[in-house]
């Protein structure tokens, strides 16, 4: 390059790495009980397959699951007088 000449040079990449628009904040973290009753996502697919098997009504009865009444011990009788955690949290 001669004399008064200048460079300028940019780089628009398409590899991007730990970006906070590239992360899913909203996904939800597969905690696992302390008390060993099972992990977030197997007891949620339970709910979900009761809800399928009851076509979607949220008034209908379900067992507790140990897992979410260990986990969410707040939310029993919440709502729902008597309820358990996991009705709770089904009928939610």
């Amino acid at each position: 390059m001669g004399a008064g000449r200048t460079l300028e040079a940019n780089y628009v990449g398409r590899m991007d790495r730990h970006l906070l628009q590239s992360l899913d904040l909203a996904e939800p973290v597969d905690y696992t009980d302390p008390s060993g009753d099972g992990d977030y996502f197997t007891a949620r697919t339970t709910l979900a397959k009761i809800a399928d098997a009851n076509g979607q009504n949220s008034g209908a009865t379900v067992q507790p699951s140990p897992y979410f009444e260990h986990v969410f011990p707040q939310m029993a009788n919440h709502d729902y007088p008597g309820g358990s955690a996991t009705q709770v949290y089904y009928s939610d």
